[in-house]
């Protein structure tokens, strides 16, 4: 952030407002070092200005000729120096229990904490320095955009963003056109899978089966067998008039939705009488990591996400409209007509959908 010098003022005194959980508060720097506490007192004449969020605890300052240190009232200290005028400030301030905890409380899932957390810390000295000249990783812009929320300097984090000349990537038509005119991702799936069968047990076959046939993502299918392993079929909620499964009513350990989460939801699945029948046999505990790893040491290509290509692929085909597509994989696009219009007799949908699905289990189920 650089530091502009007001006309009219000397270089002994600089004002810095600085922003913490109760307020701001000025501090007036003379030549020595001392300071004097204002409270909200505006009358002081700044040379500099400059606005640190909470968190940053120690900050150092060159205004002028001399060097100037200001101390919030926070505990932990912060690494600090000056070049060139800019403030220069350190990770080392950021409480990452804290900053994980808040991940935790936004409703995020564990692999998304994960990386955002590893990419924040890796890259949180960019921020704290104000610049993102240096940053060229989607996986480092998020981290460092959740992370700015967290400080409470996320309009900072937009102006560093924008001077740096960096934007989220979008996919663009072509791209799009590509992946479809090629079709590479639902290519050879149904023999991918007959691959899996034939070479792990049903531990690590079925699970995938469950993927191709609810169109699950891979951490939602994994969570739903993992509760029916643990409590059962029977445990789990479920509509018998349609016969679906239904993971909107799924509470976690908080009392809140576990599979209504901010951007990413699941509502409900349809549910065939085979893999009811498979789901009331299956007692496992499984991880994405256990699956992945037990392919990979086999030389199997990891196609999980293909899985729900393919199912989307099949009951499109199939003649299912986009809107049902959509809600059976958690999507509800903001459109007037799917929000305000379309009611349909979502029991003869799911019906449908069941009979689109039934000629594959028998190469889907172990």
């Amino acid at each position: 952030m650089e530091l502009e010098p007001r006309a009219g003022f000397g270089p002994a005194t600089a004002t810095l407002p600085i922003k913490i959980p109760n307020g701001f508060f000025k501090t007036s720097l003379d030549k020595d070092g001392a300071s004097n506490c204002s409270g909200f007192n505006n009358s002081l004449p700044p040379m500099y200005t400059v606005t640190f969020t909470m968190q940053l605890f120690n900050v150092s300052i060159v205004t002028g000729d001399c060097l100037s240190n200001v101390r919030s009232a926070f505990s932990e200290p912060l690494r600090s120096g000056a070049v060139d005028g800019r403030a220069s400030l350190s990770g080392s301030a950021v409480d990452w229990g804290r900053f994980e905890q808040w991940l935790v409380d936004k409703g995020f899932t564990w692999s998304y904490r994960k990386n955002v957390l590893i990419y924040a810390k890796r890259y949180a000295r960019h921020l704290l320095s104000g610049s993102l000249r240096e940053v060229d990783d989607e996986h480092a812009l998020k981290g460092l955009s959740n992370l700015s929320k967290f400080l409470g300097c996320y309009s900072m984090f937009k102006e560093l963003k924008e001077n740096a000349g960096l934007k989220w990537s979008t996919e663009t038509g072509e791209e799009a056109f590509m992946q479809i005119y090629g079709g590479q991702e639902v290519e050879g799936i149904l023999e991918w899978v007959a691959e899996v069968k034939e070479k792990f047990e049903r531990e690590i076959s079925f699970p995938v089966g469950f993927m191709m046939l609810t169109g699950l993502r891979t951490q939602e299918a994994i969570d739903v067998l993992n509760l029916i392993g643990k409590f059962g079929l029977g445990a789990y909620p479920l509509n018998s008039d349609w016969r679906l499964m239904e993971h909107f009513k799924v509470k976690g350990n908080d009392g809140k939705p576990l599979f209504l989460r901010r951007t990413k939801k699941c509502f409900v699945s349809a549910l065939t009488e085979r893999l009811a029948h498979e789901l009331e046999d299956w007692h496992e505990n499984t991880t994405y990591t256990k699956l992945r790893k037990r392919l990979e040491r086999r030389g199997i290509d990891v196609r999980f996400y293909d899985a729900r290509k393919w199912f989307n692929t099949t009951l499109r085909e199939g003649g299912i409209e986009q809107e049902m597509c959509d809600l059976l994989c958690g999507r509800l696009p903001r459109n007037v007509f799917l929000r305000s219009y379309w009611r349909p007799e979502l029991g003869a949908y799911f019906e449908k959908v069941r009979r689109i699905l039934r000629p594959y289990e028998e190469k889907l189920l172990a």
